[in-house]
């Protein structure tokens, strides 16, 4: 898998500068006006360049945050808020807890809010892999591991604890309750 990135990596990197070289410096004595072939096979290699690096970047940010942006139901803490934003590069997860150190957060118990840092994997070029299924989420400032991976799965967002939060829509359906058919 890294070979094939690499070499696509050395193709753009080629186009680019071959471009800069065509672009920014200045024709040797004696040079001859560029062709119509040449003239679009530069402005081909600028044209496909930005896409090619966007895909080895394994994603677009738009379409991460859409993915894992949202609210989620905690079915090991019933009422209490979870939410997943992307903010730049990382994610942050913020949600509430019962203040009384109850499991779950009931109507009208006092709560206490808490916010976390999640971030996905790298990609072999060294940016963030936004196709990545799964985040790694440090729990420290709730007194857990700085590391904890969850991973996207079709119930949701699944945990090594085998805790699985479901997100759900703006109406606070489960998107599984929900018959995409009718």
């Amino acid at each position: 898998a890294v070979v094939p990135l690499l070499l696509a990596a050395a193709a753009c990197a080629g186009a680019a500068i071959g471009c800069l070289r065509a672009c920014f410096l200045q024709p040797q004595v004696g040079a001859t006006d560029v062709g119509r072939r040449e003239a679009l096979r530069r402005s081909a290699a600028v044209a496909v360049a930005p896409g090619i690096i966007a895909g080895l970047a394994g994603g677009e940010p738009a379409q991460a945050a859409a993915k894992w942006s949202g609210k989620y139901l905690d079915p090991k803490h019933v009422g209490c808020e979870r939410t997943i934003s992307k903010e730049g590069d990382r994610f942050i997860i913020a949600g509430t807890s019962n203040a009384d150190g109850k499991k779950d957060c009931k109507p009208g118990d006092k709560v206490k809010r808490w916010a976390l840092v999640g971030t996905l994997p790298m990609t072999a070029l060294g940016g963030v892999d936004f196709g990545a299924n799964e985040m790694v989420i440090d729990f420290s400032p709730k007194g857990g591991p700085k590391d904890i991976k969850a991973t996207r799965t079709s119930q949701g967002l699944a945990f090594p604890d085998g805790n699985v939060w479901q997100k759900v829509k703006r109406d606070g359906v489960p998107i599984q309750s929900i018959n995409l058919d009718n």
